[in-house]
């Protein structure tokens, strides 16, 4: 199945998004 290429960058851009936020929350909790 071929994607779109804007949907292909629509998801990696999602999931950076993720991992961005997921580790700022970590490295708040570590820094208190």
């Amino acid at each position: 199945e071929f994607l779109p290429y804007r949907n292909i960058m629509t998801e990696i851009y999602t999931d950076e998004l993720k991992h961005a936020t997921k580790w700022n929350y970590l490295f708040a909790q570590n820094c208190r």
